[in-house]
């Protein structure tokens, strides 16, 4: 069963599309949606031109206490694979579902060597997918920072440089 993004989801997604846009500044701009089917989200472009992967995830947790990030291992796995194609760096941004808060994660190439991975899910079935578990990634809340700290901050600056 393929599940659709619901229009909801879609919508939170270009909330944080739109802060994202407004963080990078003139010159980039975040694709539209890629379809269900390529698992990761969007790419980051500069004057059109992709300069890095986008995952974008709202989760049900609070930075300063969680310890860990649950994903789908399908996720990353397609974002490390797009990456290491392009040699395009992969972002996971997660936006707080309780504060609102966006952090941002550099997932790099050997992230699935280094995260505990652990055969997950939702534990309560969806009306639409009775059956969803799967292989999932603990990525470590250490690795995620504000827009300002994070590694996405420091592409804007390269480019902007090479102007």
């Amino acid at each position: 069963m393929v599940l659709q993004e619901t229009h909801i989801n879609r919508s939170n997604e270009q909330r944080i599309c739109n802060y994202l846009d407004k963080c990078l500044g003139d010159d980039f701009t975040i694709s539209d949606a890629m379809q269900y089917k390529h698992y990761i989200d969007r790419g980051i472009l500069y004057k059109d031109y992709l300069v890095a992967w986008l995952e974008i995830k709202r989760r049900n947790i609070v930075f300063t206490t969680a310890q860990y990030l649950n994903i789908s291992m399908h996720k990353i796995k397609a974002g490390i694979e797009c990456s290491m194609i392009t040699d395009k760096p992969f972002f996971l941004v997660v936006e707080s579902m309780k504060d609102n808060d966006i952090k941002i994660a550099n997932i790099e190439h050997d992230a699935l060597k280094k995260y505990n991975i652990y055969w997950g899910g939702y534990k309560n079935p969806r009306p639409n997918a009775p059956n969803d578990r799967e292989f999932m990634v603990n990525i470590p809340i250490e690795n995620f920072n504000s827009f300002q700290y994070s590694e996405l901050s420091d592409l804007r600056r390269r480019y902007e440089q090479s102007r």
